[in-house]
């Protein structure tokens, strides 16, 4: 499980370093303002959710709260495929049963990252 959250974690940031490309090279004549900054915006959560994961594939190694990150982990990855990929594909490719799929994953990005909270809070990194 641990490699394969680094994994995604990765993936997601390359798309969020890919998807600015687009944005900035492939979008930004064909969409409105908004648009673009929605795109930008779903760029954005993908690049920091992708280091999130990197972070908590580094933290399972010695967490004693190993299930609470695993988790949060599976939370990270659902959310921002459903809020990122949602708004990215929503925004540049106007797939109007996308639009629903967003706050869900905004939901969901806000459980994960409590459930983070928690495992901070009872998870010591340096285990005795």
């Amino acid at each position: 499980m641990q490699r394969l959250i680094l994994a995604i974690g990765g993936i997601y940031g390359a798309l969020g370093v890919g998807g600015a490309a687009i944005g900035a090279h492939l979008l930004r004549h064909s969409l409105a303002a908004t648009q673009l900054e929605n795109f930008q915006q779903a760029v954005s959560y993908f690049l920091v959710h992708g280091g999130v994961l990197v972070a908590l594939g580094a933290w399972l190694q010695g967490a004693r709260r190993a299930r609470l990150l695993k988790f949060c982990a599976v939370g990270f990855i659902i959310g921002t495929a459903l809020f990122s990929g949602g708004l990215m594909l929503w925004t540049a490719l106007n797939i109007p049963w996308l639009r629903p799929l967003i706050p869900w994953g905004g939901s969901v990005l806000i459980a994960a990252w409590c459930g983070l909270a928690l495992a901070a809070c009872f998870d010591s990194i340096a285990s005795p």
